[in-house]
């Protein structure tokens, strides 16, 4: 009896852990890649990356939902999911959402209030 009970726990362990295997993004997704902006909107005023971040701004998106996330040459860690053409990104305790449209990237910035818009490598 004890040794079933081992290894229903260690089939039961096994399981979890393998439906706990991450996040894997297809990589024919249209977000997996390197994105660099292009522009900004804040307040409604739309201007170019390079005025406001003269190191400019570029995000990588890898399809294990994982990236990174460059800021004026200052490299962050991010993560990300994709769900029904909607982007989730969060890097450090900002949160980015946004979609593709017109093979441009948008991500809108709740914390900042701005809103990104990149183009693909």
């Amino acid at each position: 009896m004890k040794r079933l009970s081992v290894l229903l726990l260690a089939l039961v362990l096994a399981v979890s852990l393998t439906a706990c295997g991450g996040n894997k993004i297809d990589a024919k997704d249209p977000s997996v890649g390197k994105w660099s902006a292009v522009s900004i909107t804040m307040l409604g005023f739309s201007m170019d990356v390079s005025q406001v971040f003269p190191g400019g701004v570029t995000v990588e998106l890898n399809t294990n939902g994982k990236g990174t996330f460059v800021l004026d040459d200052k490299k962050d860690s991010l993560t990300w999911t994709v769900t029904n053409g909607e982007i989730d990104l969060k890097v450090d305790d900002t949160t980015f959402t946004g979609s593709i449209i017109d093979n441009q990237l948008f991500l809108d910035s709740q914390e900042t209030g701005m809103t990104y818009v990149f183009e693909k490598e």
